[in-house]
């Protein structure tokens, strides 16, 4: 009976296993060597390394075991520099406000190698290692450049939804919004885990691209879009 038991449990385990790859496998999001993904590395078969680790992580942001080198503050241009409503875009990736947001940063920024991660064991030791990424025209000395769909351009971020901005409701005599976002849509704090603001995982979901790019939802009919602003 105990034999069943055990038997069970790792097929259960083997089987959550594939389920969860199989929802980022061979997206963009899989780095491994042996990702269909264009961009990817030259010899690590590992998926979720290049994000989390097990052991020795660094809570960035409030992600679990986190293991990517993070942005050390790289400047962010905003034109114009404010909201419609008024709220001063943060300037440089570090900002708190950013906290839910730094760890997407850190590489759709062009600015840290894809493959610099924190902690990786070899079998006898454990250390920081920077895996070598594939050639690839969409790549710079590992690192995404501006032929890449998923590249942010820090000095022309007005191209993209504002990031690090505090919700609508903060905001007094501000109407257009909805107090609380249609669900899975929701507003995260910052890296000191105050307040309610406006970042990446606000609309994406790294590890599921059900809905392309990574939505949480559909966006037909601005489902997305409608999810905060009450139009």
């Amino acid at each position: 009976m105990k034999k069943i038991l055990v038997l069970m449990a790792i097929l259960l385990l083997a089987w959550a296993g594939t389920s969860w790859a199989a929802t980022i496998g061979n997206t963009k999001h899989d780095l491994s060597s042996t990702s269909t993904a264009s961009v990817k590395a030259s010899t690590q078969g590992e998926i979720c390394i290049f994000c989390h680790t097990p052991h020795k992580a660094s809570p960035a942001g409030g992600r679990p075991v986190w293991n990517h080198t993070l942005d050390a503050g790289t400047a962010l241009t905003w034109n114009p520099t404010a909201t419609v409503r008024g709220t001063t875009l943060p300037i440089i990736a570090t900002d708190s406000k950013l906290g839910s947001s730094i760890a997407c940063l850190s590489c759709h920024l062009g600015t840290m190698a894809l493959g610099d991660v924190l902690v990786y064991y070899s079998g006898t030791s454990s250390a920081a290692t920077n895996f070598a990424i594939a050639a690839s025209s969409k790549v710079t000395a590992n690192k995404l450049n501006s032929t890449s769909s998923a590249y942010i351009d820090p000095a022309n971020m007005s191209k993209n939804h504002p990031v690090g901005v505090a919700k609508p409701a903060n905001v007094a005599g501000y109407t257009n919004f909805k107090a609380t976002p249609t669900a899975p849509i929701k507003y995260y704090p910052d890296s000191t885990g105050a307040g309610e603001y406006v970042g990446c995982p606000s609309c994406h979901n790294p590890h599921d691209n059900t809905t392309a790019p990574f939505l949480k939802t559909s966006n037909a009919a601005s489902a997305l879009c409608i999810s905060c602003h009450d139009l």
